[in-house]
């Protein structure tokens, strides 16, 4: 048989054709893209490159900080494994220069003297901690002032405080367990949902103005359960047994509610509840007189512990509040409480100051009086106070709007009182049984 030829121009032309079907053979120009995270397979180390990251195995720190992050744009997957200081750490994981677009995520810390995630009190944003389990630090379990942090789905037991997170923030679905003072600090602007903070050793939740509390559970604080700076607003959430420890209080109001740090002298956060003027200025009268919140705040309030306090032009409803050692809830000037419940405090159930709003709210079985009301222009609407220890609604100022309101079974409201002077209109409870 015949072997056939193929001709030197022939073969050319079909290479050429199969080389145009398989594309270039040689390499693009450039590094090669790695497949996978970057593993860290020792302690100390450094993040400065971009990039993702992730632990290769348990980790113990032989001393100082465990992991530093000094670039933006990174991710740090713990994978589900253990950052441990118990050789000698301090902080677990910390972030250092202005960095934007940072995530550490997925795993356990345990056991640092320092905190468990700090940003170092630099201006970063968007810093992201998301499922992760943080116990036994000296410091922060989460610690991140800088703006637009989130964290969610975390576990902190422990720290001093559980969180602290900056202005326009979001704390999403995390429990704070025994934090050694404040449970959850928080600047202005930020929105707290979904969360429990229990068993804080000084403040529960201490956070600043326009701030939204959101079906969060606040128990068994020290001290107070909940301090809110101007605007803010409560819903659906359960705040209860605060006031049953020794609470850290002092005779300065601004110390009481001032975060203080070791790392230096300064603050890391003053609310902005703790130095208000002593007097304000009457709307209707242009006259300066005492401000009833500030007042409140510097006798009762820094001797006994409150269960939510809220500053002026807040709002607060559905929620119940029950159990503590003090007040049961304080409104700031200007400030509803709606569909409120506020039982079993040994103080007063609710106490409005100047121009506040109470509707269709519950009182019952405090150890002082059920509604406080006044000074100048409070409304007290469609309220069931009942078995208190003292009057069931006092009135501590004759312009106010009382009515619909339901009284039973309270200590002096049934008293034989005179007739209050004032817009006074209850159609459920005759004026002469009104105390003042």
């Amino acid at each position: 048989m015949r072997a056939r030829r193929i001709s030197a121009a022939a073969f050319a032309v079909w290479g050429a054709t199969m080389a145009a079907q398989a594309g270039p053979i040689d390499p693009p120009p450039g590094p090669i893209a790695p497949t996978g995270p970057t593993l860290i397979f020792s302690l100390p180390y450094v993040i400065d490159q971009p990039g993702a990251y992730a632990l290769g195995r348990n980790l113990t720190s032989t001393g100082g900080v465990g992991i530093s992050i000094s670039v933006s744009n990174v991710t740090l997957d713990l994978g589900g494994l253990t950052l441990s200081g118990a050789g000698g750490g301090t902080d677990a994981v910390v972030l250092v220069g202005n960095l934007t677009n940072v995530t550490v995520r997925n795993g356990q810390i345990v056991n640092w003297t320092g905190a468990g995630v700090w940003d170092g009190a630099t201006p970063d944003r968007n810093v992201r901690v998301e499922r992760v389990s943080v116990t036994g630090t000296g410091f922060g379990g989460i610690e991140c002032v800088a703006s637009g942090v989130t964290v969610q789905a975390c576990q902190i037991a422990g720290g001093s405080p559980g969180v602290a997170v900056g202005q326009a923030s979001r704390v999403i679905d995390t429990r704070v367990t025994a934090a050694t003072d404040f449970g959850l600090i928080a600047q202005e602007r930020t929105l707290v949902t979904g969360c429990v903070i229990e068993n804080a050793g000084s403040v529960g939740v201490l956070a600043g103005a326009n701030v939204t509390l959101r079906e969060t559970t606040v128990t068994g604080s020290a001290g107070d359960s909940v301090v809110l700076g101007a605007g803010s607003m409560v819903s659906g959430c359960l705040v209860t047994l605060g006031g049953q420890g020794g609470a850290p209080l002092s005779s300065s109001v601004a110390t009481r509610y001032s975060a203080v740090t070791a790392r230096s002298e300064a603050p890391i956060f003053v609310h902005p509840i703790a130095d208000r003027p002593a007097t304000v200025i009457d709307r209707r009268t242009g006259q300066a007189r005492p401000d009833a919140l500030a007042s409140i705040l510097s006798t009762e309030g820094v001797t006994v512990t409150l269960g939510v306090v809220l500053a002026e032009d807040s709002l607060i409803e559905s929620s119940m509040i029950t159990g503590h050692a003090g007040v049961g809830l304080l409104l700031g000037a200007r400030s509803t409480a709606r569909g409120v419940t506020s039982d079993l405090n040994f103080g007063d159930g609710i106490v409005a100051t100047e121009d506040g709003v109470i509707e269709r709210c519950r009182a019952s079985g405090n150890g002082g009086n059920g509604i406080v009301l006044g000074p100048s222009g409070s409304r007290c609407v469609e309220n069931y106070v009942s078995e208190n220890a003292l009057d069931g609604i006092l009135v501590n100022d004759p312009f106010v709007s009382v009515f619909r309101n339901t009284l039973e079974l309270d200590e002096l409201n049934n008293a034989a009182q005179a007739p209050l002077v004032g817009p006074l209109n209850d159609v459920a409870t005759p004026l002469s049984n009104w105390s003042t």
